[in-house]
C-alpha cells in the first residue's frame, strides 16, 4: 500500500536526523543509518515497500548499537528474479559486518528466508511475515504455475536464526495457518496485537510495532532457578501474588528442586530483574486425575508483557528440558482453549479440579 504524506514526512525528518547514507550495492539502491558498528540489521520492505522503512525501525536499533541498512527490492517480480539480488546484498552484508541480523515484513520475510537459509543471522524479526509460500499460494483462487513451480523446486529447508514474530490477531492477507508449521518447527516466539492489520500503519498500530521492537532488541532473559538461586525468595512471593497458594508451598518445592531432590523445575522470564512471567512443573496441580503425571503448573505472564511469546517460550524451555532428563510426557490443567496447541500440546481429557464445581481440561505435550 502507498505510504502517505505524513509517513513521507515522518521519514524525512528521521532521515535528516539520524544522518542516513545512500549507497548501491549492485544495482540495487540502499540506505545506511547508523554509527560504524561490527552488527547490522538487513530491512527488507513488504509488497509496495520502500528502503525508507527502514528508518523508523533504526530509530529502536541505533540505540542498541546497530547500523541499519535498508533496501529497495523488487519483490513483486518473479522469486528467480528477485533472490540473485537479495543474495548479492547477503554477501555484502557479511563482508562488511560481524554480526548480521534481519527485519522484514511480508513477502520480504520469506524472500529473506530463502536468502538466508543456512547462514549464522544473530536474530530475525519478521512482521506479518509470509513464512510458507506454497501453503500461501494454494490458498489463492488462482495461482501461476511457473511461480508455484519455482516455490517447490525451492523449499526453505534450513533455518537456525531465533525468529520472533509480530502479526494482528486476524490476518486478512496472510492468515495464521500459513505459517503455523513454520512457527512450531522453529520454535518462534509469536506476539500479536489484537487491533493489528497487516500493514502496521496507524499511530496505534506503529507505537504497538516499536514497543515490540524494542523489548525484543533489549532482550528478555529465560532462566531456571537452579540458574538463579538468588530469586528463591521473590519467585514464590511472586507466583503466590498471582495463584494465591501459600508462599511456604512453593518454597517447599522450589527447595526440592534447588536440593537435588526432584527434577521437577521452576521457571522464569526476567525483563531486567523484574520477574514477568514464570511456571513450574509439579506432581499434581490439585485434580483428580494422580495418574496423569507431572503437571506444568503456575502459568502466567505480566498483563502489560503479553502477546509476546513469552509463555510459549517458557513452555518450549519446559518440555526440552524435561524431556532431557527423560521426563515425558507432560500434562496441564487450564480453562483455555487454542493457545496451548500452538505450542504442540493437545487436549486430552476433563478432570475434576480440587474444590472446583466445573471440570477443567486438561492437555498433553508428548
Amino acid at each position: 500500500m502507498a505510504k502517505t504524506h505524513m509517513d513521507q514526512h515522518r521519514l524525512k525528518i528521521i532521515y535528516y536526523k539520524m544522518k542516513a547514507t545512500k549507497l548501491n550495492i549492485g544495482s540495487t539502491s540502499a540506505l545506511l543509518v547508523g554509527e560504524k558498528s561490527d552488527k547490522v540489521f538487513l530491512f527488507v520492505h513488504g509488497m509496495h515497500g520502500q528502503k525508507e522503512e527502514a528508518l523508523a525501525f533504526a530509530e529502536v536499533a541505533v540505540q542498541k548499537g546497530y547500523q541499519v541498512l535498508g533496501i529497495d527490492l523488487p519483490v513483486e517480480r518473479k522469486p528467480w528474479e528477485v533472490l540473485p539480488l537479495l543474495n548479492e546484498v547477503r554477501d555484502y552484508l557479511y563482508l562488511n559486518w560481524k554480526s548480521v541480523s534481519i527485519r522484514a515484513n511480508s513477502i520480504g520475510s520469506w524472500f529473506s528466508l530463502l536468502a538466508f537459509q543456512g547462514k549464522e543471522v544473530e536474530k530475525a524479526l519478521f512482521v506479518s511475515p509470509l513464512l510458507d509460500m506454497k501453503k500461501f499460494i494454494e490458498k489463492q483462487p488462482s495461482r501461476e504455475d511457473d511461480y508455484y513451480e519455482w516455490v517447490i523446486n525451492n523449499p526453505i529447508t534450513c533455518w537456525k536464526a531465533p525468529t520472533y514474530i509480530l502479526r494482528p490477531e486476524v490476518d486478512l492477507v496472510v492468515s495464521e495457518t500459513v505459517g503455523c508449521d513454520f512457527i512450531r518447527r522453529h520454535k518462534c516466539q509469536v506476539s500479536i496485537m489484537p487491533d493489528g492489520e497487516h500493514w502496521f500503519h496507524t499511530p496505534e498500530q506503529l507505537a504497538f510495532l516499536k514497543t515490540w521492537e524494542a523489548r525484543v532488541l533489549n532482550g528478555y532473559h529465560y532462566v531456571t532457578l537452579r540458574e538463579r538461586p538468588d530469586l528463591k525468595e521473590a519467585a514464590a512471593t511472586w507466583f503466590h501474588g498471582k495463584w494465591n497458594v501459600p508462599k511456604e508451598a512453593y518454597l517447599e518445592c522450589m527447595e526440592d528442586y534447588l536440593n537435588g531432590d526432584t527434577e521437577y523445575g521452576w521457571y522464569l522470564c526476567l525483563d531486567g530483574s523484574r520477574i514477568i512471567g514464570g511456571m513450574g512443573v509439579i506432581e499434581n496441580d490439585f485434580h483428580d486425575r494422580k495418574d496423569l503425571s507431572p503437571n506444568v503448573c503456575a502459568v502466567y505472564t505480566e498483563e502489560e508483557y503479553r502477546c509476546q511469546g513469552i509463555a510459549g517460550k517458557l513452555l518450549n524451555m519446559v518440555v526440552e528440558d524435561m524431556r532431557s532428563k527423560g521426563i515425558c510426557p507432560l500434562y496441564l490443567v487450564t480453562n483455555h482453549t487454542g493457545f496451548y496447541e500452538r505450542y504442540g500440546w493437545e487436549f486430552l481429557c476433563m478432570v475434576q479440579g480440587d474444590g472446583e464445581s466445573e471440570m477443567s481440561r486438561m492437555y498433553i505435550h508428548q
